[in-house]
């Protein structure tokens, strides 16, 4: 079972390694569903020896893009692509949830052979086995979803008709809501073989003040490593989160 651990900050991306995550999806702005990282903190993980996928994604608000946006986001898929991202996390829509296959076309074109990787733009669309049959044709590695549901524990009969469908052309990575506890069962249920999870552990204690700037997510390297364990089936330990 793989296991990709998200990461937002350097302290974070430490966490990830040394919890023994497989691979990275490294982002900022987790709160808003994520958006691109700055190019300081992805030079930061690749010193690493983890495996780092990159999100692109420079706005919140949908994923419905001018031409120019999708521009500049090939622009970012280009230097991430020749700065040694192993996957790029990138996706686009039209006005009505379906996949923009031409913005597709276009970020692997830019990728440069780098694996495309779709994000839960996917879960948007309004036909799911419709979106990952073209995400098929169009060669992209690798899709999250949650099976359009809030958290891939209710979307796992769609999760595992999706993973039937996908075979071994494309990778089905369940995502949102997955913890200690339910993921054994998530895993027995879809048939998935990777897991995308953020392993968030309680924050420390915040007395909102005047001026405030609410509190800061933490993952720590002992959890990360509880839900690695837990997810590959090594530690009986899977208490909720």
């Amino acid at each position: 079972m793989l296991v990709e651990v998200i990461a937002c900050a350097p302290e974070e991306v430490i966490a990830v390694q040394e919890g023994g995550a497989d691979r990275i999806e490294l982002c900022c702005a987790l709160e808003i569903g994520g958006l691109t990282p700055s190019k300081a903190l992805f030079e930061f993980a690749k010193e690493g020896s983890v495996p780092v996928a990159a999100m692109v994604r420079p706005r919140t608000g949908g994923y419905r893009y001018s031409s120019d946006e999708i521009s500049f986001i090939c622009r970012e898929i280009s230097w991430f692509a020749a700065n040694q991202a192993n996957f790029i996390v990138v996706g686009a829509s039209h006005s009505d949830d379906t996949l923009n296959l031409d913005a597709m076309k276009q970020f692997q074109e830019v990728a440069n052979g780098v694996p495309i990787v779709c994000h839960r733009v996917f879960d948007q669309t309004p036909d799911l086995e419709l979106a990952l049959e073209q995400l098929m044709k169009l060669g992209i590695r690798r899709t999250l979803t949650s099976g359009a549901q809030k958290t891939a524990a209710e979307g796992a009969e769609m999760i595992a008709r999706l993973v039937k469908l996908a075979g071994n052309d494309i990778e089905i990575a369940p995502a949102a809501g997955i913890r200690y506890h339910n993921v054994q069962d998530l895993i027995s249920q879809t048939g998935v073989s990777q897991i995308h999870a953020s392993v968030v552990a309680a924050p420390e204690p915040h007395f909102p003040k005047p001026v405030d700037f609410g509190v800061a997510p933490r993952v720590l390297a002992s959890e990360v490593r509880r839900f690695v364990e837990a997810a590959k089936g090594v530690s009986k330990d899977t208490d909720s989160a």
